[in-house]
C-alpha cells in the first residue's frame, strides 16, 4: 500500500488508457513522483510518463492527476498528491 494519497492503476474509463499499470508500478511511479529530482518513467517499457495539470480539484476537491505512457499505452490515476516536480 502507498504511504500516501490515494493510488489506483487507470480503470476503463480514462480517455487514454488501454490498460492500467499493476499495483506495484503504481507504488514505483509514486516514489519517483515525491523523489526530488527525479525522472518519471514508465516502470514497465522505460518510456516516458507524462501529466497535465489536473483534471479536478479546488477548495473541497481533491485534485486528480493522470500520469500516462504513450510507449505502452498504460495510464495511472492519482489523487492528493503530496508533492509535484
Amino acid at each position: 500500500m502507498p504511504p500516501t494519497g490515494c493510488w489506483t492503476p487507470a480503470d476503463v474509463t480514462a480517455p487514454f488508457s488501454c490498460q492500467a499499470f499493476s499495483a506495484e508500478e503504481a507504488v514505483q511511479i509514486q516514489r519517483m513522483i515525491v523523489t526530488p529530482g527525479a525522472q518519471l518513467t514508465c516502470p514497465r517499457c522505460g518510456g516516458e510518463l507524462t501529466s497535465e495539470m489536473p483534471m479536478a480539484g479546488g477548495h473541497s476537491i481533491a485534485a486528480v492527476w493522470e500520469f500516462r505512457c504513450e510507449a505502452c499505452r498504460r495510464s495511472l490515476i492519482a489523487r492528493d498528491l503530496p508533492v509535484l516536480g
